[in-house]
């Protein structure tokens, strides 16, 4: 299928993509950054509502358990 595209679009012929390359490397993106479940986990935790949550919960556990025993 050809496209109409204007002549200052036509992109870059074959000599010029390797010396790009050369120069500037393949255009590619890396993939090796992974989000482990820890990370993750870390990442929840560093936000004030489920810190706050957290610390609520654990208060209220630990005086309904005192007021049980």
């Amino acid at each position: 299928m050809k496209y109409n595209f204007p002549g200052h679009l036509n992109g870059l012929n074959d000599k010029e993509v390797l010396t790009s390359q050369k120069q500037y490397g393949y255009n590619s993106i890396n993939t090796t950054h992974k989000n482990t479940w820890v990370k993750m986990l870390l990442d929840i935790l560093k936000e004030s509502l489920p810190l706050s949550t957290i610390a609520v919960l654990w208060f209220e556990g630990y005086k309904w358990v005192k007021r049980r025993s």
